[in-house]
């Protein structure tokens, strides 16, 4: 990186306090990281504002030769409080908060503060009122739509009060840009104002509502997407494991261990249970049950003896294997193929299972449940597993041909 290179991120370095560092997703930790992005930006803000009014008095440009005594520990005085007050809510933001809540306090209060400056710039034609825009976009960002034109109304509402209040004489009018003074009493002026404000607060909520909104939308969409594609990928990873389980070992168990493993952390179930179709093709036997690593402990791993007769009369699991058809079932209990004598010996919780079939052959049949979160197993899991079923049924048949192989070969 080159001197000048350097010296120019230098210089821009206060500005990467305002990079924004967050999306519009409706999540805490956005939610939290979007007030912290609008607890510096009101840092900025204020310093910027308070300079500002220093500066255009200093130059003449209000004509007045010096700022007035008053004027100039008004602006301190409302500058500290606002420094304070956005100190307190950077400490504040570290505690358990009522979100909604904390940053509609902020909000209601940079109104207050914000009137504050532009009662101290002469009221009504003060050219200071474009401040009143800055809570409502922060509103549509940070809550809703309806918050923003919630926070136009509490803008109305406060111009609208100050103006009427000076015009009328009940408060005393703050003389800061002299040449603008004349209009503070005429009517006409000041109802073209209370016309033209309000309109630019509603409009300013209604298309940062709109905005924000459509952004947000999308937002939501793209991430959708993205899980999505995830899951996708996730599966496609859990398909090459069980193809590459069959292809490093000839050992049939290993490759029962590595479906078994794969199909209950891909899925994250509770638990697996693989049958196996009996060399004579007359029972499915239970070959193995695979617990997900976090039952580690809380389970008897000592197995179960399980043989299931294939006919139909037999239960859930035996009509699979013979119709060849995956079959979803979230109430176990009201089924009415629910083999009695298998629920003892397995659980009786809702369960899926699908068949696992290679080259016509019928290899056995995939079980799956969540034995103790008592969940059903979800469409987008259930096509899973009809998949995953066709790709362990092909690397079981491939650890099978390859065993049969090895045993025949010459030596």
């Amino acid at each position: 990186m080159s001197a000048s290179q350097g010296t120019f991120d230098v210089a821009l370095s206060p500005l990467k306090l305002f990079e924004i560092d967050f999306d519009l997703l409706d999540t805490q930790a956005e939610r939290i990281k979007r007030i912290r992005w609008i607890i510096r930006l009101r840092f900025g803000i204020s310093l910027g504002v308070v300079a500002l009014m220093f500066f255009t008095g200093w130059r003449g440009l209000t004509r007045q030769a010096v700022l007035s005594e008053s004027t100039v520990l008004a602006v301190a005085a409302t500058a500290a409080v606002a420094m304070l007050l956005n100190l307190a809510y950077q400490i504040a933001l570290r505690r358990e908060l009522n979100l909604k809540a904390f940053v509609i306090l902020q909000l209601v209060i940079d109104l207050l503060i914000f009137s504050s400056y532009v009662y101290r710039t002469g009221g009504v034609i003060s050219p200071f009122t474009f401040l009143f825009l800055l809570p409502i976009i922060a509103g549509a960002m940070l809550i809703s739509g309806p918050a923003a034109f919630g926070l136009a109304s509490g803008a109305t509402l406060c111009f609208a009060t100050m103006t009427v209040l000076d015009t009328l004489g009940i408060i005393d009018h703050v003389s800061y840009f002299v040449d603008l003074d004349v209009f503070v009493k005429k009517w006409s002026y000041v109802s073209l104002m209370l016309i033209v404000h309000p309109f630019a607060f509603f409009t300013t909520a209604a298309l940062s509502a709109f905005l924000m909104g459509t952004v947000r939308n999308k937002t939501e969409s793209l991430t959708e997407t993205t899980l999505a594609l995830d899951r996708q990928a996730h599966r496609l990873n859990m398909f090459y494991q069980a193809s590459r389980s069959a292809v490093a070992a000839r050992d049939q168990d290993q490759v029962i261990d590595t479906i078994g493993r794969i199909l209950v952390e891909g899925l994250n179930l509770d638990r697996v249970l693989i049958y196996l179709l009996d060399p004579a093709g007359h029972q499915l036997v239970l070959a193995r049950e695979y617990y997900h690593p976090r039952y580690k402990g809380q389970v008897d791993r000592s197995g179960l003896d399980v043989e299931i007769d294939l006919r139909s009369e037999a239960g859930v699991t035996a009509r699979c294997a013979l119709t060849r058809q995956a079959e979803n079932v979230p109430d176990p209990a009201g089924h009415p193929l629910i083999n009695q004598g298998l629920a003892q010996k397995i659980g009786l919780n809702p369960f899926a299972v699908a068949p696992m079939v290679s080259h016509n052959e019928l290899i056995g049949v995939l079980g799956v449940d969540r034995k103790f979160a008592d969940g059903v197993i979800g469409d987008d899991d259930f096509q899973v597993l009809i998949a995953f079923a066709d790709q362990a049924a092909t690397a079981l048949r491939t650890a099978r041909l390859e065993r049969a192989a090895g045993r025949v070969s010459p030596k």
